[in-house]
């Protein structure tokens, strides 16, 4: 949710930079689901009884009253991104009649990935074929998601949307369906990047070999597979108040079925099924593995509709990467650490929130694993209970804590529905600049506009990145005067200058590096100077060119 809003900023912030007036209501509007995100994660709006009396009504009308946080928040997010995609199509209608999907960028380095584009029946009937090509005329390859009453989900495969910019695609209708073939390999993937091999009794992946280095990334000698999905369950939850714990139980997938490997022009996939204690029998749990073609990326996609269980439960996903003298890493909120190294002793230990990305890395090259939906990590092991109060990793296996409902004081009793949730792992050099590039660029979606007229709409890079080791962390309209504040952070522990007469092709009048709340700190006239690891925020003073034009 948060990535998504983060996406809207820089749509606005985007906006602002190619000339067009943001309306102070949707700077405010930004402000405000902030402030319901506050409201929902802090976490003691929840009944005092809602472990011991779930079905009371004060726990139920409690957590409505909270769950109301985050769906306004949804629901205003999705509204405002509507907002700011009206306010880049220009009004200069080129030609009528054609589909135009307007992939865009808003984040500060150019993105070569996956669009998630909604094609509706209104568009293109459902179960009729497409082709889509680029502004140059060259096709794009495309693969079906998955289908809606009123349209379809595809994923587009774009290449090089440039840094806050955007590019056009067009569909036209033909005979063939795309690109989709089935073989007859169960157990086997793999393709010029990867190959990896499916434990047919619990459906994790046994042996995953990076072929571009000949390594193994699996450790043989862990009881858990690679992606294996674990339920846990403890008998009390009373033991884990007295900072111990003494009865626990795992078990993990039976009944497992394997189908055969499919081929698409994105991906090939292998699809596992099975049984899980905790979820719907009759839904079970589903996995896709898709292995890219064209680019070093392998995703993990789980789906199970899961029971109201009472008793104190855990999901977790295993992940025993194994490298030659590796250490974990991860990004926190505002920097990289290496666990029981860089921590405070006595701070969060048995578990860690994740910001962007979790890494095994050595000084060769790195294995790193980012989830969209799941930011809680064990790391070295299933830590669960063991509360030390200095602590460092005895491996470097990472095990995804899903969900729980362990805790007794204002936290649900039971978590139930459906759930989704993904993993995308590459491996590449051993850099904090690459991991978090590609933890952001995994976790912050390309918003796309479906239109049935071509608009001229801002393709060219609004911001230019000068220093591969400073990113461009957030932009966003400016609480006040007309103007952005971009975060920038320098992320390998390097010196950086940055020329900020050459950030934006826009008309910056004034310059000033500021604190968090925009209160100016210094005035910026040429060299932003950054020093190893610093995080600041730059607000740009534009001009009004409609103003000016009078």
């Amino acid at each position: 949710m948060s990535c998504k809003l983060k996406a809207v900023e820089g749509l606005l912030a985007m906006a602002m930079l190619g000339g067009v007036e943001a309306p102070p209501e949707a700077v405010r509007e930004v402000d405000e689901i902030y402030e319901l995100l506050l409201f929902y994660q802090e976490h003691t709006l929840g009944a005092a009884e809602s472990v011991r009396s779930p079905h009371s009504e004060n726990s139920k009308v409690q957590w409505r009253q909270k769950a109301a946080y985050i769906w306004e928040a949804v629901k205003r997010t999705s509204l405002l991104q509507e907002q700011a995609l009206g306010l880049l199509a220009s009004t200069d209608t080129k030609q009528a009649g054609r589909i135009v999907v307007t992939v865009y960028n808003p984040l500060g380095w150019p993105r070569t990935g996956l669009a998630a584009v909604f094609i509706g029946c209104q568009a293109i009937a459902r179960g009729k074929a497409f082709v889509a090509t680029d502004e140059q005329g060259e096709p794009v390859k495309i693969q079906h998601l998955e289908d809606h009453a009123d349209g379809s989900f595809w994923s587009f495969f774009v290449r090089d949307i440039p840094a806050m910019g955007a590019k056009k695609y067009f569909l036209e209708e033909k005979e063939q369906s795309s690109f989709l073939r089935t073989t007859s390999e169960t157990m086997l993937l793999e393709n010029r990047f990867y190959r990896l091999r499916i434990d047919e009794k619990c459906g994790g992946i046994s042996s995953l070999v990076d072929r571009e280095s000949g390594e193994e990334l699996t450790d043989g000698d862990s009881p858990w597979r690679l992606g294996q999905i674990l339920y846990e369950e403890l008998s009390d939850r009373e033991q884990l108040e007295a900072f111990t714990i003494h009865s626990v139980k795992r078990s993990s997938l039976f009944d497992v079925e394997i189908a055969p490997v499919r081929s698409g022009e994105i991906w090939q996939s292998l699809s596992i099924r099975g049984r899980l204690k905790g979820a719907q029998d009759e839904a079970g749990v589903a996995c896709e593995i898709r292995l890219f073609n064209e680019i070093k990326r392998l995703e993990l996609h789980y789906r199970l509709i899961k029971e109201p269980v009472l008793s104190p439960e855990a999901l977790y996903v295993a992940f025993p990467f194994a490298l030659s003298e590796g250490e974990l890493c991860f990004e926190a909120q505002g920097g990289v650490i290496v666990p029981g190294r860089d921590q405070l002793p006595g701070t969060a230990s048995d578990w860690n929130t994740v910001q962007n990305f979790v890494a095994v890395r050595n000084k060769r090259r790195q294995i790193v694993l980012c989830s969209p939906q799941t930011p809680l990590m064990q790391l070295g092991g299933l830590n669960i209970g063991r509360f030390d109060y200095h602590a460092a990793p005895k491996t470097t296996h990472i095990y995804s804590w899903v969900l729980n409902n362990y805790w007794t004081t204002n936290f649900k009793a039971s978590q139930e529905g459906e759930l989704r949730w993904s993993y995308i792992i590459t491996t590449g050099p051993p850099d904090d600049s690459f991991a978090m590039r590609f933890g952001m660029g995994s976790r912050t979606p390309m918003p796309v506009r479906v239109a049935v007229r071509e608009d001229t709409l801002l393709t060219p890079s609004l911001f230019h990145p000068q220093a591969d080791n400073v990113l461009l962390i957030n932009a966003r309209p400016a609480l006040r005067g007309r103007a952005i504040v971009m975060h920038l952070r320098e992320v390998d522990g390097k010196k950086a200058g940055l020329d900020v007469s050459r950030l934006t092709p826009a008309r910056v009048m004034r310059a000033a590096k500021t604190d968090v709340l925009e209160q100016e700190l210094l005035p910026l006239s040429n060299i932003l100077e950054l020093r190893p690891y610093e995080s600041c925020f730059v607000k740009l003073w534009l001009a009004n060119e409609a103003q000016d034009k009078r």
